[in-house]
This record gives structure tokens, C-alpha cells and sequence, in this order.
């Protein structure tokens, strides 16, 4: 075997100037760069003067007389490299905190892309006293300010052709073009608890934002800036969850019901889920390109369920086999995986060795199999979403904070496998 001689020149990056060198947030460190991010000049630095001590250490120390790795090093690598790859077999995959908000749980979290490049451009999560955080490309998370001092809650966020809508508690609606700065377009009112958006147009320039909350409250805007309370088909039903695709919202409500509308304005009553106390699942409903859309309800306080229309005239139900041990709004939370619905199921008893199981299934779970998402323990979870590929989780710890993790990679192939 031919032997590749030992290089001449170091690695040695940035050692006369110190001032160069920023050691990264530990949540950048976990998360890493993602597409289409540049690192700040100290980030870069430090990562390029680390190797090189780490390559120098390594040099000194682990290699022997003819620069190979000794015995023992060369076991220990192998042991890792064995693990590593055990862990992957069993289906555990990893969750790490990427930011904490002191006593505001969050409720929400969405995201956008850059229209070019389809890479992403920001994440913004949002809940209680007002709380709003951004991440912008390139950088951690930011925290925001709620115009007026907004110290309620908010309850969901939505990124349109306007920028980001955000609405809460007292029939709050904000909006932020930009992800930074935030202004109160409606602040009176029944509590609002979910937010959609429509984008119409050759590149999405137009549109119109619907937004849903107790009492059959329904408003919608077509800047984000002026808003009109429309009139639902369900009465003062309290509505948790709205959802656009295929040319027409999709709405659904506390009682089990679901309404749609082409425009937000005109609304027709389409289902009533069967059984004892149906209720649809605050901001569980999606739309995916295999399955249509997908509400998950709790019937009889106990049984969880989900509903299914390709068109949102017609739908049908699907139960879980074993309900023990499955929770409902609490812990149970769909995830859009490629193009279908899979869903998410973290406990949430604050017992160290809990962990989330992802289903990779358009089917209805059951309390056992699934993937195991381990890194999440004392965790209660608000939103789960995947962002570009990536497993994004936001919600509460223990102690009441705020927490945003991500880090499970999707597998394209996962579904019906």
C-alpha cells in the first residue's frame, strides 16, 4: 500500500490574532450551519483554530513513529464509529436545545425560504407574555419585542406574502414584514388561536391571511395591516385550527366540526366527527400532497382519532388501535414528513428517561413502536413542525421556560417502510 507522505505545511489558522477567534453560542454549535447560511468571520475563525490544535494533539500525541494512529486510539475510534452506528440502527435519533426563553413557554414556531434559493431564511417562534423569537440566517436566536408591551399570550404565527402574522389572547393580531419589528393590528376581541395564510399569484405576491379563535371568531386580511371579522357556518363554536391548500381554508372546531371557505369570507359547514364529545385538536391540522387534509380529534376524553379529506367536502375517520398510554393535545402532534402526515408522540411526565417516539406512518399510531427521539426529558411540547428536512419542536420545560430543539433528520424513504 502506498504511503501518503505527511504534509509540510500546518494547519495553523488565526494564532497571532486572538481577537478574531468568537466561540459560537452553544445552540449554534449544536444546530450547525444550514443552507445557504455564511458564518461570521470570528465563527469561522474559531472552527479553523480548533482543527488545527486538534490536528497538532493529534500529531503529537496519538500517532506513532510513522504517523499512524496507535493501538489504542485506533480502538477507541472504532468503538465510536460501532456506537454511532448502533444507535442509528435502532432508530434513536436526537433532539438538542437550540434556545431558551426564561418563564414564556412557546406555542408556536413556522418558518420561510428564501423564494431563490428554497434554503431558509427565518424561523420564528411565539407564546406566552408576549413572547416572539427570531432566527435569522446566518445568526441564533434573537429575541423580539411585542409592540405595545403585549405581555399575553400568543398562541400561533404564519408567514405570508405581507411577512409574519402573529395572533393571541384578547384578539391580538400582529405583524412583522421582516421577523424584527412587530405592530399591533388588532388588539380587542375573543382569543384567537390559530393563523393561516394564502399565497395567490404567479410569485406568490398576493394572498389573504385567515385567522380563527373562540367563540366562531373568523377575521382575515389580504395586507396583514386592515382586518375584517367575517361570519363562520358553525356558530359561536370556539374554532382551533385553520389550514390552506388546494384553493380553499380549511377550519375546525372544539365541537368536532369542520367548515371551509375559497375566500375566508364565504363559509359552508362540511362535517360533524361522530361519537361521544368529538373534539378537533388545537392547531393539529395539515394538508399533505398524498393524504389531503388531517385533523386529529379526541373523542370521549380518551380515544384519539384523525380525520381525512383529499378536497375538504368529504371526509372519513380513522381511530388508533391502542389508545394506552397515547395522549391527545398534550403530547400528540402531526408532523408533514416528505408528502404525509406522520405523528409525533412526546409524554409529557417530567421523568428523565422520557422520550418522544415519531411514527414514520400515514397510518394512526398506536401507544407503541415508532422511532425514538431521545434529548427531550422534562419536555412538554406545544409545536412540532419540519423545517427543510428537520425536526423543529418548540414548548415548555419544567421550570415553566420557553424551549425551541431540533436536530432529527427526516428519512425520505421512512414512510411505509
Amino acid at each position: 500500500m502506498t504511503t501518503v507522505p505527511r504534509p509540510d505545511t500546518s494547519l495553523d489558522w488565526a494564532t497571532s490574532s486572538p481577537d478574531s477567534i468568537l466561540l459560537p453560542p452553544l445552540a449554534k454549535r449544536n444546530l450547525g450551519w444550514l443552507a445557504g447560511e455564511a458564518p461570521p468571520a470570528q465563527f469561522l475563525n474559531w472552527w479553523k483554530n480548533l482543527a488545527a490544535k486538534w490536528v497538532n494533539y493529534l500529531d503529537d500525541q496519538r500517532l506513532d513513529a510513522g504517523g499512524r494512529l496507535t493501538a489504542l486510539e485506533a480502538n477507541i475510534v472504532a468503538l465510536q464509529v460501532r456506537e454511532e452506528k448502533g444507535r442509528e440502527s435502532i432508530g434513536v435519533h436526537r433532539l438538542k436545545l437550540l434556545h431558551t426563553v426564561t418563564g414564556s413557554p412557546l406555542r408556536a414556531l413556522a418558518f420561510s425560504q428564501n423564494n431563490a434559493a428554497g434554503t431558509l431564511a427565518q424561523v420564528v417562534a411565539v407564546g406566552d407574555n408576549g413572547a416572539i423569537v427570531t432566527r435569522d440566517m446566518g445568526d441564533i436566536f434573537r429575541a423580539k419585542t411585542a409592540d405595545q408591551s403585549y405581555t399575553a399570550g400568543f398562541m400561533d404565527v404564519v408567514n405570508g406574502h405581507a411577512g409574519w402574522i402573529a395572533v393571541g389572547l384578547g384578539g391580538q393580531i400582529q405583524q412583522s414584514p421582516e421577523g424584527s419589528s412587530w405592530t399591533t393590528r388588532k388588539l380587542n376581541g375573543s382569543n384567537l388561536l390559530a393563523v393561516a395564510a394564502a399565497r395567490t399569484g404567479t410569485f406568490g405576491q398576493n394572498g389573504t391571511y385567515v385567522a380563527v379563535g373562540e367563540a366562531g371568531a373568523i377575521w382575515t386580511s389580504t395586507n396583514g395591516t386592515s382586518w375584517t371579522q367575517r361570519t363562520g357556518a358553525l356558530g359561536s363554536a370556539d374554532l382551533v385550527a385553520v389550514e390552506f391548500a388546494q384553493g380553499l381554508f380549511v377550519v375546525t372546531s372544539a365541537t368536532g366540526r369542520v367548515q371551509t371557505s375559497p375566500d375566508g369570507i364565504n363559509w359552508t359547514a362540511r362535517y360533524q366527527i361522530t361519537g361521544t364529545s368529538p373534539r378537533c385538536l388545537p392547531c393539529q391540522l395539515k394538508y399533505s400532497a398524498a393524504q389531503g387534509f388531517v385533523s386529529l380529534y379526541n373523542r370521549n376524553g380518551t380515544q384519539v382519532g384523525a380525520i381525512q379529506s383529499t378536497d375538504g367536502i368529504n371526509w372519513t375517520e380513522s381511530t388508533s388501535s391502542n389508545t394506552s398510554g397515547l395522549g391527545d393535545e398534550a403530547n400528540l402532534k402531526m408532523v408533514l414528513l416528505d408528502r404525509q402526515v406522520v405523528y409525533l408522540d412526546i409524554p409529557t411526565t417530567t421523568t428523565a428517561s422520557t422520550s418522544a417516539l415519531l411514527f414514520d406512518t400515514p397510518d394512526m399510531p398506536s401507544a407503541t413502536g415508532g422511532r425514538t427521539l431521545a434529548g427531550i426529558a422534562d419536555i412538554i411540547p406545544h409545536a412540532a413542525e419540519n423545517v427543510l428536512g428537520q425536526l423543529w419542536v418548540c414548548g415548555q420545560d419544567a421550570s415553566g421556560n420557553g424551549v425551541v430543539l431540533a436536530g432529527a433528520r427526516f428519512r425520505p424513504n421512512a414512510v411505509g417502510a
